[in-house]
């Protein structure tokens, strides 16, 4: 018997390391996926929208209820994005209609619904944003 030690968990030199490594780092996604580590993607931030000249309708169709929302308009204008903050809760299948004069740049400047048209709609809810394009 030679000097050197092999323990039962590493027979041949150590080619096992790598199985077992393999097995912890599944089981580690596994467990991530069981205790809820994804909830994030079913709170995704689901609306429709509709414009019909002065008003703009935001309705929440996804499946949770908005705790508070922030909206903004035209995101990717030169002179910056006009937003209105909205903090009453939006529960889901539920609507709120925003007046598009309502909506401000950080200037002081409110959108005119009769000069510009909306492009962009930007909605901030439980600190995630998402941006929805019209075309």
């Amino acid at each position: 018997m030679s000097g050197t030690t092999n323990p039962c968990w590493f027979p041949g030199r150590g080619k096992n390391w790598r199985r077992i490594l393999i097995l912890l780092i599944l089981g580690l996604l596994l467990w991530a996926e069981l205790s809820g580590c994804s909830k994030l993607a079913s709170k995704q931030i689901k609306a429709g929208f509709k414009s019909g000249g002065t008003v703009l309708q935001i309705t929440n169709t996804g499946s949770w209820d908005w705790p508070n929302l922030a909206a903004k308009i035209n995101r990717y204008e030169k002179a910056g994005p006009y937003g209105l903050i909205i903090t009453p809760s939006l529960k889901s299948g539920q609507s709120v209609n925003l007046a598009l004069s309502s909506f401000q740049s950080k200037n002081g400047d409110r959108f005119n619904p009769a000069k510009n048209k909306v492009e962009t709609v930007s909605l901030i809810v439980a600190g995630e944003e998402r941006t929805f394009r019209f075309n």
